[in-house]
């Protein structure tokens, strides 16, 4: 089973499922619930190895363990998720090892059941009386359960804190800079604040939204407020549309590809930002229509290539 999984993972190049569709490794943590993350992020699924203990460690995190040469951290993610320890050595324990964001890591799983495609339409963000739990991202129904979608950006920020450094030096008159509007969309919460951090550093106006359909939403009212005289024209007040790929009910690709086909908004740059680094996720993100692709999280360069953009207008303006 573990090996059928593996080789459809490794044989993956995106062109298996549709547009709108979003490929999911179900597995489960207990007896109850089953969960899924996005296939793309997982390089391998083995049974866990020998874990090497580590004095001092966080908790959550088990061990070392060398795979083939590359000595790699092990995360209990049930104990991430504040749920009854695994037992690496149990015969159902499951190491999926996982690259985005530039960290490899491996995550202790109880057992991996099957790899699905769901449409982002029955994708859903959880309901208002789970917003305590940083960890869930999504839901979607399968086969009679509901598969509870981990963000393991967060379960990575909380364990491995990253320091988002900044040394862009924003050389544009801060008046000028705050003309300028980003949309910034993720479903994430980490990643939004990273975004909103990177966006205060640069001094643009911003709005933030959790998914492309909100984000949607968000262009729609820019658009009716420059129609109604209230706000300047979008194409000289919006700067950049900043999307995560892989997100619930819109993901970045059908955001890019609405924001292609709007009239007042097909001239955005968008800039898709994913965790997800590949050169097919790259060559997907140019069909779409994007103006460009960034693997999170290169904060310093995303700052740039805003920067570069609100250079480009104003020398538009005032030519």
């Amino acid at each position: 089973m573990k090996s059928d999984l593996l080789s459809r993972i490794e044989t993956s190049t995106g062109t298996g499922k549709s547009a709108g569709q979003l490929e999911l490794l179900l597995f489960r943590l207990d007896d109850r619930t089953l969960y899924g993350i996005n296939v793309f992020k997982i390089k391998e699924i083995l049974p866990c190895p020998p874990v090497n203990l580590v004095p001092m460690a966080d908790p959550r995190t088990i061990g070392l363990i060398d795979l083939r040469g590359q000595i790699l951290s092990v995360v209990d993610l049930a104990r991430a998720l504040e749920l009854p320890p695994l037992d690496p050595q149990g015969e159902e324990a499951t190491c999926l090892y996982t690259e985005f964001s530039r960290q490899q890591l491996g995550f202790l799983v109880r057992n991996v059941e099957r790899i699905i495609y769901v449409h982002w339409h029955d994708v859903r963000l959880p309901p208002e009386t789970l917003s305590h739990n940083p960890y869930l991202t999504a839901i979607t129904p399968f086969e009679g359960e509901l598969v509870q979608i981990i963000d393991i950006e967060r379960v990575l920020a909380d364990i491995l804190p990253e320091s988002l450094e900044l040394d862009s030096t924003v050389d544009i008159d801060p008046e000028q800079m705050k003309r300028f509007t980003v949309i910034g969309v993720d479903d994430s919460r980490v990643a939004r604040n990273h975004l909103k951090k990177i966006f205060e550093h640069l001094g643009v106006d911003f709005q933030l939204a959790e998914d492309g359909k909100k984000a949607l939403d968000l262009l729609g009212r820019m658009v009716m407020d420059a129609e109604d005289g209230m706000a300047p024209p979008v194409h000289e007040r919006l700067l950049a549309v900043v999307s995560d790929v892989e997100m619930p009910e819109m993901d970045g690709y059908m955001l890019t590809e609405a924001i292609r086909r709007h009239p007042q908004l097909k001239t955005t740059p968008i800039i898709l930002n994913s965790s997800i680094s590949s050169e097919i996720g790259e060559q997907a993100a140019m069909r779409a229509g994007a103006s460009d692709f960034l693997t999170k999280w290169d904060a310093n360069t995303l700052a740039e290539r805003l920067l570069a953009l609100a250079q480009q207008r104003l020398s538009k303006q005032t030519g």
